[in-house]
């Protein structure tokens, strides 16, 4: 389940870009964090190594996720990200 989700816009003179998304799925705190993609996504993981958050940097293939997350937590994120991009 997603608890929360965080983005950020930029506007210009070509309108809003995405800047930034942070997905939190999990209130434990973070203890350490995987670059999935360089410089585009990062996982967050508390003390047991249990993902407790993403970060979206700039756009990236929701395949890279497939490893990381559980089939709801995806699902989520296939609910989710479209409505996301949708407002940037």
């Amino acid at each position: 389940m997603v608890l929360d989700v965080h983005i950020t816009l930029r506007t210009g003179p070509r309108g809003s870009r995405l800047e930034l998304a942070y997905i939190r799925f999990s209130k434990a705190p973070i203890v350490r964090t995987e670059e999935l993609d360089a410089d585009r996504l990062l996982a967050h993981y508390d003390k047991d190594g249990t993902l407790v958050s993403i970060e979206v940097l700039a756009p990236f293939n929701i395949v890279r996720l497939k490893h990381i997350v559980t089939r709801r937590q995806l699902a989520e994120l296939e609910r989710v990200l479209p409505a996301i991009l949708r407002a940037a």
